[in-house]
């Protein structure tokens, strides 16, 4: 056949520069671009996806993620932005290594309350309190389940709440009055976030090796 024939149909080309190995219809490629890339959902949703997308995503039962909705407080939308996706991932993603639900409700709890005292929220959205975990998370800055930013470096040591510890360390603190109510939920977070890790670090050493050990049955 002619290769300047007008009958014959080009493929579509959604990544210049690489040629498809088989001719699909353009709907189908693109149906498949985004079941492999969970990030293009909502790229190509530009605001959000719905519920049925996010639990496709997660793998995870709507039923699964209504349950979470109501246990950590987050409001329930028709669209669900990128955030939120990667709140209840950091969820399922912490459930698997060992890190039960009340621990990390609890947890939730004093994030909370450390935006509230810090005055962290912006309200700038309904879904404020978990639009952050967009962003690549900064353990040194950042809340481990909402990944805002506190503005500061997390001390690594203990916190003395005697001390006026924002005065002695204005470099950590950046100039915020750092009152006794912030500087206990601080050092409660300290001491929960460093038994989370500990079970995390337990619970990946059991997991490589049941990874391992399972290789032979899949």
């Amino acid at each position: 056949m002619n290769g300047n024939d007008p009958k014959k149909r080009s493929l579509p080309v959604l990544f210049p520069g690489t040629t498809p190995k088989q001719t699909l219809p353009r709907e189908e490629l693109i149906s498949q671009f985004l079941r492999n890339s969970r990030w293009a959902k909502f790229f190509k949703a530009g605001e959000g996806v719905p519920m049925n997308i996010v639990a496709e995503g997660l793998e995870r039962p709507a039923v699964w993620i209504a349950g979470v909705q109501k246990r950590f407080g987050l409001p329930v939308l028709e669209e669900y932005p990128e955030g939120y996706e990667s709140f209840l991932r950091k969820i399922v993603h912490l459930r698997v290594l060992g890190v039960s639900e009340e621990t990390l409700r609890e947890f939730w709890a004093i994030e909370r309350k450390l935006i509230e005292v810090l005055h962290l929220d912006p309200q700038s959205s309904p879904t404020w309190m978990v639009d952050a975990c967009a962003h690549a998370s900064d353990p040194e800055r950042r809340l481990l389940l909402s990944n805002i930013d506190l503005g500061f470096i997390l001390p690594a040591t203990e916190l003395q709440i005697g001390l006026n510890f924002a005065a002695s360390s204005p470099e950590l603190f950046a100039g915020r009055d750092m009152g006794e109510d912030a500087l206990k939920l601080l050092q409660d977070y300290r001491t929960r976030l460093a038994g989370i890790r500990s079970s995390v670090a337990s619970e990946s050493r059991m997991l490589r090796a049941a990874l391992k050990w399972g290789k032979g049955l899949v």
